[in-house]
């Protein structure tokens, strides 16, 4: 957080004449907790005491009381400028609470100006000794780290830059650069006013329009989805043009007005963009405008608080000093650091995931059990809607048996979606289906007052409306556990019902029996917004079919992406390539997620040349594809004189043949940086590896031209220079004969 002069604070606060009794009340909270700061700022002996047990105990009392009274005075003050300065005092006090709660007096005593420097955000030197893995200076996305702390321990884990979610402002820049492909001038103004006319078309027909963007973006891409798979259709794309610009177009075919080429890539950004904006804009409830990456801190802050710490990747507010060209003092970069989840990751399993399945949900410790418990109710606190089965890691014993698991992908959440009643949301559980809850958990909900709850959501760029949602939550869940137990207390044989629940000592998870574990997991025909015990459970035990279908979809992959047909000179060829570049870029993109959150991704300099290196190859293929689609679009099929090239020229296949060279020697670059597969145990770098190796097959096998695919260019060219000549004689002829018909002497 920034830094504060806590005394400047008190002394101005004093000043100012707050209208309620609470701020009075707020006033004497702040002033013994300075009494208390100041007296461990004192001097003795040439240095300041080290903070002892009892002093932490204290101030950390002080410093919560500071916090609660603080949120109190901020619900009621109506004061604007007032009550931003009291909750700038808030976010002071909730930083070094937190600090304090981690402090170990026995282990490690400090001074409280050492500690309270430490509460500021930690900032790391990428340049420095310390650091075990290079950082680029290119910090648009995630980037793995493992430094050595201030204690020695070596941490590894992912930097992100500080992310703000602008899912509407983004297409629309996508939208509007994609119009420059269209095959008209009418087909480039519809591309580029798309979103605005839609939605101004919705308003029209009664359809609310909401104050989030992200949310408007995904009610525009809902209008075109095709309701059976759930992703924006072209079929649908089509229907809606012609609805929203119906009088433009005047009868005429979108897919002529706007050109194949430009109507595809306009149906795959909005499908690309619907996902996001239908999960964070509209499901959570997330503004743009808001910070994403923070999510994952604020999260770790809660889990904290409630004593749940393991059951999530823990995250922390980060900035790192990176090279900034000539500069020597370099650049800061803001952002999130979420340390490395441990465990097995689904989307990424290793040989050994044959070995586990049902049976490792039998005669387990409990612990896996009651860690899944605690993060339905963190999930549900923190409004986090994307939980399933497959953003968790897990964790087995030397036994095969379910030993633990921690959640990852946490920046959905934090939004102003509150639940109706004991409901979920999505793949969020909702109370009146968690099933079971720990002891110490259920105590923690019980005794956490919404003013702690806000206080400790201080200093994560969390807006108003956030925070209050969140004690919205909070308020619900309370109500919830405490129905669903007595529900329970009543009717012990009530704990498979909907609603009840069963709390649990947190020493007795291992008592479970074989019969009461089947019931946990036990599901219907939907998977979304039911117990995490049903989630974890399918996953588990679908292990071993999961890594079969891993292989088989790789096998299947090297067979498709491999351009041996040579076709690319004849009719449809490119599309065909073009088809197995799509795969090949798709595996590149699959293999770059770690599995910690899933809209951001990092990976080493050389593994993204290889796919800069694709990219432009896809992007000479889609050049040539357009110009190939435009010659022969229904805005031309009467004009003689106009005969561009209609196939692959030689001169294409030569541009191709640089692109698959870079391809190639990325790739060979990549790979002999890695060394041989078989000495690498990351399955991460494995998979990438792997992902590389079909990046150099792709690339060799294009890299020239067979001797008949250049002979059927040159085919196509000769008969391309026969059309064109056809054309202009026939041009010719009717020409003289409008002439002759007037009058005119030939040639004037």
């Amino acid at each position: 957080m920034d830094e504060v002069n806590i005394n400047e604070l008190y002394d101005t606060l004093q000043k100012e004449k707050g209208a309620t009794p609470q701020y009075q009340e707020f006033l004497k909270t702040l002033r013994k907790a300075n009494e208390k700061i100041d007296a461990l700022h004192k001097t003795r002996k040439g240095a300041p005491p080290l903070v002892t047990a009892e002093d932490k105990k204290d101030l950390t009392a002080r410093f919560l009381d500071v916090g609660k009274k603080a949120e109190q005075v901020a619900r009621n003050e109506s004061d604007d400028a007032l009550r931003e300065m009291v909750r700038k005092v808030a976010g002071y006090a909730s930083a070094n609470y937190k600090l304090l709660r981690n402090y170990e007096p026995e282990k490690e005593p400090r001074s409280l100006p050492t500690l309270m420097e430490d509460a500021r955000t930690v900032t790391l030197d990428t340049r420095g000794a310390a650091l075990k893995s290079a950082v680029s200076g290119n910090l648009s996305s995630r980037q793995p780290i493992t430094y050595v702390n201030s204690k020695g321990k070596t941490v590894s884990g992912v930097f992100t830059p500080k992310t703000v979610q602008n899912y509407w402002a983004n297409t629309k820049n996508q939208m509007e650069k994609l119009a420059q492909k269209a095959a008209t001038a009418d087909g480039r103004r519809m591309i580029a006013g798309y979103m605005d006319s839609t939605l101004d078309y919705l308003k029209d027909r009664g359809v609310k329009v909401s104050s989030n963007p992200a949310a408007n973006l995904n009610a525009i891409c809902m209008f075109c989805m095709d309701r059976q798979t759930e992703a924006v259709s072209e079929e649908k794309l089509k229907m809606a043009l012609g609805m929203v610009y119906s009088k433009e177009l005047g009868g005429r075919d979108p897919l002529m007005v706007l050109g194949p080429l430009a109507f595809k890539e306009m149906a795959k950004t909005l499908n690309k963009e619907f996902t996001p904006a239908n999960l964070n804009g509209y499901t959570a409830g997330i503004r743009d405008g808001s910070r994403i990456d923070s999510r994952n801190s604020a999260m770790s802050s809660v889990a904290d608080l409630l004593g749940m710490s393991d059951v999530i990747a823990r995250s922390r507010p980060m900035k790192i000093l990176v090279k900034d060209g000539e500069n020597p003092e370099g650049k800061i970069v803001e952002g999130t650091f979420m340390e490395e989840a441990q465990g097995l990751d689904v989307r990424n399993l290793p040989e050994e995931a044959a070995n586990y399945g049902a049976d490792s949900l039998k005669g387990t410790d409990g612990r896996a059990f009651r860690q899944m418990a605690d993060l339905q109710v963190l999930d549900y606190l923190c409004g986090n809607v994307d939980r399933h089965g497959g953003n968790l890691f897990y964790q087995f014993d030397k036994n095969g048996k379910l030993s633990g698991i921690q959640g990852i992908d946490n920046d959905a959440s934090f939004g102003t979606r509150v639940p109706e009643g004991g409901n979920g949301e999505h793949m969020m559980t909702g109370p009146d289906r968690m099933k079971a809850v720990s002891k110490s958990t259920y105590d923690a909900v019980r005794k956490l007052a919404p003013e702690k709850l806000r206080f400790i959501l201080r200093g994560h760029d969390l807006s108003e409306e956030q925070i209050n949602a969140a004690a919205e939550r909070l308020k619900n869940l309370k109500r919830e556990l405490v129905t669903g137990y007595d529900m329970y207390k009543r009717d012990p044989e009530s704990v498979n019902q909907r609603g009840a629940i069963r709390v649990i000592d947190d020493d007795k998870w291992k008592d479970l029996s074989d019969e009461e574990v089947k019931g946990l997991v036990a599901h219907g025909k939907t998977i979304s917004s039911v117990s995490l015990f049903a989630k974890a459970g399918l996953e588990v035990s679908d292990l071993p079919k999961t890594l079969e279908k891993q292989k088989e979809a790789y096998r299947k992959l090297a067979a498709d992406v491999a351009i041996g047909e040579r076709d690319r000179a004849v009719d449809g060829g490119l599309k065909r390539e073009t088809e197995r570049t799509d795969k090949l870029l798709g595996e590149l993109e699959r293999v770059t997620n770690r599995g910690f959150f899933s809209l951001h991704r990092g990976t080493s300099n050389e593994f993204e040349d290889v796919r800069r290196a694709v990219q432009a190859y896809k992007a000479m293929q889609e050049t040539i594809q357009m110009r190939m689609d435009e010659a022969g679009s229904e805005a031309h099929k009467d004009d003689f004189g106009y005969a561009p090239d209609r196939s692959v020229s030689t001169r294409d296949l030569a541009r191709l043949a640089a692109c698959s060279k870079q391809i190639r020697e990325a790739a060979q670059t990549y790979l002999n940086k890695k060394g041989p597969e078989e000495d690498i145990k990351n399955p991460y770098t494995r998979s990438r590896v792997q992902a590389v190796k079909l990046a150099l097959d792709f690339g060799e096998k294009g890299e020239k031209a067979a001797p008949e695919e250049l002979e059927s260019a040159r085919r196509n060219e000769r008969l391309a220079d026969e059309r064109f000549a056809r054309g202009v004689d026939k041009a010719e002829q009717e020409l003289q004969k409008e002439q002759s018909e007037n009058g005119l002497e030939p040639g004037v």
